[in-house]
């Protein structure tokens, strides 16, 4: 099974999965504007070095995109797969950052069987492959 702190961690960012993609997309288009201007500027000194710079930056920015991806499909899969119940603790604990017993008074349950619906969740990513979970997020 998947480190459950590596979990938590892609899960409280999965809101801003999709605007995080989209930075990424706007850069690597700023950079390929960038590197078209050095490409038809010939009178830089350093231009195929900044060139290549620039191309091995675009690289990182395609693959931070596939893995920003992959990292959404992946923790999407394993909510559809868990229930309702589990989902609004998911919400309630990580995206609204509410205690366990704040949880357990909004879902009407105690705090022992709020913490037990949560540890199932990652019961979910025994199934997935976490090879594709290896974009590390700071």
């Amino acid at each position: 099974m998947m480190d459950k702190k590596l979990i938590e961690k892609y899960l409280k960012l999965y809101p801003q999965n999709d605007m995080e993609i989209k930075r990424v997309e706007n850069d690597l288009e700023f950079y390929e504007k960038k590197k078209t201007e050095y490409k038809s500027n010939n009178q830089h000194g350093n231009r195929d070095e900044i060139i290549k710079k620039i191309s091995d930056g675009l690289k990182q920015k395609h693959d931070q995109i596939l893995e920003l991806m992959n990292i959404k499909e992946y923790i999407s899969l394993a909510l559809m797969r868990t229930d309702s119940k589990c989902r609004k603790i998911i919400e309630l604990r990580l995206w609204e950052m509410q205690s366990w017993d704040e949880i357990s008074i909004a879902m009407g349950v105690s705090r022992r069987q709020t913490e037990r619906i949560y540890q199932q969740f990652f019961s979910y990513f025994e199934k997935f492959n976490t090879t594709l979970l290896i974009l590390d997020i700071q």
